[in-house]
């Protein structure tokens, strides 16, 4: 989630959820992102780019740019909607790379 201050209504959020499955990422991903409209929205074509693939940066990258590009992102006095389109990229990235971050963990661990 991103607000300019604390406690202000955040500008965007995301949500990103991925299993694995060896040493790809399986069928279950999940982007959301909020705080754009009366609901929060899935960005199903980057769920898609993921699906199957083995997690590396490039891939992510490709789908933090898919999700900016296909969820409806508007301006208000707040931001402008490429602001918000930036904001949703860099976190979908970063959700992403921490969920693959984990699984790192986890596969070193046990």
């Amino acid at each position: 989630e991103f607000a300019r201050r604390r406690g202000d209504f955040a500008l965007t959020s995301v949500v990103s959820v991925l299993r694995f499955s060896a040493d790809r990422i399986s069928d279950h991903v999940r982007i959301t992102i909020g705080s754009l409209a009366e609901r929060a929205m899935r960005a199903r074509d980057a769920e898609r780019l993921l699906a199957g693939q083995f997690p590396q940066v490039a891939l992510f990258e490709q789908a933090a740019r898919a999700a900016a590009i296909e969820v409806q992102v508007g301006s208000d006095l707040h931001a402008s909607a490429d602001y918000r389109r930036d904001l949703i990229r860099t976190h979908v990235l970063l959700g992403l790379s921490e969920c693959n971050r984990r699984q790192q963990t986890r596969a070193d661990v046990g």
